[in-house]
């Protein structure tokens, strides 16, 4: 079972590389990142936030997921 202490949602647009984005994924036990894109830049935007986390040792699915906002096309 997941325990969630200091859990938090982050959401923006993330168009470039978001520099307060590591420290808040660093400080909390888990993230969850919601990008407000259209579906076509998704992909990409993940790919840019996953290597900017990794490059600092934070691993997706045990440190944040990432989602797309529902409502963007």
């Amino acid at each position: 079972m997941l325990k969630v202490k200091n859990g938090i949602i982050i959401q923006g647009r993330f168009n470039n590389p978001e520099q307060g984005l590591v420290k808040l994924v660093r400080e909390s036990t888990f993230s969850t990142i919601i990008i407000h894109t259209t579906l076509n830049k998704y992909e990409d935007r993940c790919k840019a936030i996953v290597d900017q986390l990794a490059g600092e040792g934070l691993q997706y699915a045990k440190k944040y997921v990432i989602a797309r906002a529902a409502y963007e096309s």
